[in-house]
C-alpha cells in the first residue's frame, strides 16, 4: 500500500516539473499541488464459509455435530442468520455396484 502512495505522490510531483521545462509555453503559470490521501477500508459485510467433512455411522450423529458447530458460531457474537447443511451417505463404486457405509 505504501508503494502505491509513494508512486502516486512521485508522479504528481514530477509531472508538473517536467511540464515546466518543456518549450511549449514560455509565459505560462504552473501550479504544483501534491494530493495524498490514505484510508483504511472497513467492510460492510464479512462473509465466512465453513466447510465440514465428517464420517459417522448414523445420520443423527452428523446432524448433532453440525448443531454443535452452529452453536459455536452463534456464541462468537456475530450477526448470524444460520447455516445450511446437507448430509450425504458415504457411497462409492465397487465391482460395478454402489456400496454405502455410514454418512
Amino acid at each position: 500500500m505504501n508503494k502505491k502512495v509513494f508512486i502516486i505522490s512521485t508522479v504528481f510531483t514530477l509531472l508538473p516539473i517536467i511540464n515546466a521545462f518543456s518549450d511549449e509555453c514560455k509565459e505560462c503559470t504552473y501550479i504544483e499541488t501534491i494530493i495524498q490521501d490514505k484510508k483504511e477500508i472497513e467492510p460492510d459485510i464479512l462473509a465466512v464459509s465453513v466447510n465440514i467433512s465428517a464420517k459417522g455411522s448414523k445420520e443423527s450423529e452428523i446432524i448433532n455435530m453440525l448443531g454443535e458447530v452452529d452453536r459455536s458460531i452463534r456464541d462468537l457474537g456475530f450477526e448470524y442468520k444460520g447455516g445450511k447443511f446437507s448430509v450425504y451417505k458415504n457411497c462409492w463404486w465397487e465391482n460395478n455396484k454402489t456400496k454405502c457405509e455410514g454418512f
